[in-house]
């Protein structure tokens, strides 16, 4: 009886930790033909907090609103030495709103940094309020710096 309540403990166990790694946002894989689905903030910050997602695929499911998150880097900043988001993020005709950020440093936009093999398409943005207070980093409301991304 025992043996039989911890293995029921261990299935019921492992579903959640397979859950969570393999559902980290709303669905998908990652590829590009199952992209994350991107469909509310939560979605958007785990992006944003996944650096070794950057070469992933994402579409956007709905508008994202930021509203009361206040970012000092970009939304999805470079990853240090300045290489930035180098996997494809499909807007699908949705946009990203009220994102404020301030920045002393550093390349700051929705993206920080798109990096060479990067693609950002079908994404709008509105009411973006960005700055930085460095003479050396880009800023933009889409992207800081586009190092030769489409």
């Amino acid at each position: 009886m025992i043996t039989g309540r911890i293995v029921f403990a261990a299935i019921i166990f492992g579903g959640l930790v397979l859950s969570s790694i393999c559902f980290g946002y709303s669905g998908g894989t990652g590829t590009a033909g199952e992209p994350y689905r991107i469909a509310d903030v939560n979605d958007l910050l785990a992006l944003a907090g996944t650096t070794t997602d950057y070469n992933k695929c994402f579409i956007l499911t709905a508008d994202v609103n930021l509203e009361g998150q206040v970012f000092t880097k970009g939304v999805i900043p470079e990853t240090g030495g300045g290489w930035g988001f180098t996997g494809t993020f499909d807007g699908n005709d949705h946009k990203i709103i009220n994102s404020i950020i301030n920045s002393g440093n550093g390349d700051v936009g929705l993206f920080g940094t798109i990096s060479p093999g990067g693609v950002v398409k079908n994404l709008g943005v509105e009411d973006f309020n960005v700055s930085s207070s460095s003479t050396y980093e880009y800023a933009g409301c889409l992207v800081g710096r586009n190092e030769g991304a489409l």
